[in-house]
C-alpha cells in the first residue's frame, strides 16, 4: 500500500501506525503510516503478514490546527477529475513552488550559512557537518522526484491505483494522499478528495512564510520523502507541531516526514 496523509480516524487498515517514541520497521516491507488529528495520539504497530504486497503510507493532520484558510483556488476540483486541465495547472503550480523552495534549501545547505545552521538546529537539533552531509543528498533526491513529476504522476486514491503502483489495494476512505514507498520508478502520488479541501500553501497573511499546519504543498513534500530512493521517511510524529516536539532528538527527527517537509518550507513556530 502507499503512504497517505489523512485527516480523520483509520478505517480498517492494519499496518504501521504512529509511534510516540518511534518504532521498528521491517526493512523488507513498506509500512503504512497514519497521521492522526490530535496531539498526543498513540497507536501500535499492527502486523499485515497476511499480505504479500507492501503497504501504503498514510499521512494525517497531526495537531489541532486552526481552521483552513480559503483554500484551493479550485475548490470544486475532486479526485475523480485528475485529468482536468484545471487540475494540471494547479498541481504543476504546486510542483513549481516546491521545486523553488527545495532548490533554495539545497543552496543554503551547500553554502552552510547561518540560516542553514539555524534551521537544521531548529528541526533536527544539530548544526554540525553530519546533519549537513545527511540532508544535502535528500534535498537533491526531492528535487529529482519533483522535476520528474507531471499531472499524469497523480492518480486517484482507490484500490485500482494502489495496486497499480505496487502496493496492496486496501483503501482508507479518510486519506488525503498516499505513496507506495517502493514505487521508485514511477513516483506516483495518490490523491483523495480530502486533499482538495486543504489550503494550497497556508502562508502567513501578507508574507511568504508558511503556517505550521498541513497544506497541499506540505503534503506533496511529505509524501515524496517517503520514497525509498529519497529519504525512506516514517511518520513517527505526525503534524508539524508534533514534529517540532522531537527536534532535540536528531536520530528520530531526521527520518520523520513532517520534520523534513517543515525544513524544506523553512517553517518556524512562533
Amino acid at each position: 500500500m502507499p503512504f497517505f496523509k489523512v485527516p480523520g480516524t483509520v478505517n480498517g487498515i492494519a499496518p504501521m501506525r504512529k509511534f510516540s517514541k518511534g518504532g521498528s520497521v521491517n526493512p523488507d516491507r513498506a509500512p503504512v503510516w497514519h497521521q492522526e488529528p490530535g496531539l498526543g495520539w498513540h497507536d501500535h504497530l499492527r502486523s499485515r503478514s497476511n499480505l504479500d504486497a507492501p503497504d501504503v503510507a498514510n499521512k494525517r493532520s497531526g495537531t489541532k490546527e486552526l481552521p483552513q484558510e480559503a483554500a484551493p483556488d479550485i475548490p470544486e476540483l475532486v479526485s475523480n477529475s485528475l485529468s482536468d486541465e484545471r487540475f494540471a495547472e494547479h498541481i504543476m503550480g504546486l510542483i513549481k513552488e516546491a521545486t523553488s523552495l527545495t532548490e533554495a534549501r539545497l543552496a543554503s545547505l551547500t553554502r552552510w550559512d547561518a540560516d542553514a545552521k539555524m534551521l537544521t538546529n531548529y528541526w533536527f537539533g544539530s548544526s554540525d557537518d553530519q546533519i549537513k552531509a545527511y540532508l544535502i543528498p535528500i534535498m537533491g533526491s526531492i528535487l529529482r522526484v519533483l522535476r520528474g513529476l507531471n499531472p499524469k504522476s497523480f492518480l486517484p486514491y482507490d484500490a485500482a491505483s494502489t495496486t497499480s503502483v505496487g502496493c496492496s489495494g486496501q483503501v482508507d476512505q479518510s486519506a488525503d494522499a498516499a505513496v507506495c514507498p517502493v514505487d521508485t520508478n514511477g513516483h506516483r502520488i495518490l490523491l483523495a478528495a480530502q486533499f482538495f479541501k486543504r489550503d494550497a500553501f497556508n502562508r502567513v497573511y501578507g508574507t511568504r512564510e508558511f503556517l505550521p499546519r498541513d497544506s497541499q504543498l506540505s503534503i506533496l513534500l511529505h509524501e515524496i520523502t517517503h520514497f525509498k530512493d529519497v529519504a525512506g521517511s516514517n511518520d513517527a510524529y505526525y503534524g508539524i507541531r508534533n514534529a517540532k516536539s522531537i527536534s532535540d532528538k536528531t536520530a528520530e527527527a531526521k527520518v520523520n516526514a513532517d520534520s523534513l517537509a517543515a525544513h524544506v518550507l523553512g517553517i518556524t513556530i512562533k
